[in-house]
């Protein structure tokens, strides 16, 4: 995850509504909370002040389950951020014209298949090199809960948000979430 510092300056400087200027400045991205779901979508085509468009064909490895976040995660308690992927979506060609496909894990058989418009074939994710590739476009994760007790077993859960279930809200995602019901939360659509 790109979560360094970026120094903005040239074209890309940041307009400061103060000064009514662009000025050179500094970016960075931080993870306070993480969410049930993780979608990672990849910087694959790059656009010059010109206008001219390319594709950025840059080979990348991606983990496919156990992906710790606990590192660049800088808010403390909360869940712990195990993730697993469970789809991938790719983009062959090129800027002007290409194709997309994708790979998607089944949640019951537990199996890879790929999508290619109206096929939809299963995968052996050795022979396809899973994790690894110039291809992907998004990655999709779904939050591990892990039980804490003798078994230390892993489960994926498929979380649904909803209104009423807030609890599952990422802004939520801390360690009082455990005193919230669903059927506590009243919302009062007349002052939204």
């Amino acid at each position: 995850l790109f979560c360094e510092e970026e120094t903005l300056q040239g074209d890309n400087q940041w307009y400061c509504s103060k000064c009514k200027a662009h000025v050179d400045a500094t970016k960075k991205i931080d993870l306070w909370m993480l969410p049930p779901i993780l979608i990672i979508h990849l910087k694959r085509f790059k656009f010059s002040v010109t206008g001219h468009r390319s594709k950025i064909e840059r080979p990348i490895c991606y983990p496919l389950s156990d992906w710790n976040l606990s590192k660049m995660k800088k808010s403390e308690g909360g869940v712990f951020p195990l993730y697993d992927l469970y789809a991938v979506s790719h983009h062959h060609g090129t800027v002007s014209g290409g194709h997309y496909t994708a790979h998607a894990k089944n949640r019951f058989d537990r199996e890879w298949y790929d999508f290619n418009d109206s096929q939809c074939r299963k995968v052996d994710k050795e022979k396809k090199m899973f994790g690894y590739g110039s291809s992907a476009y998004c990655l999709f994760y779904n939050r591990v809960d892990r039980h804490h007790d003798a078994t230390q077993e892993r489960t994926t859960t498929i979380h649904r948000q909803s209104i009423s279930r807030p609890e599952l809200w990422p802004h939520l995602q801390r360690d009082t979430v455990t005193k919230w019901k669903s059927t506590r939360v009243a919302l009062d659509y007349k002052e939204m």
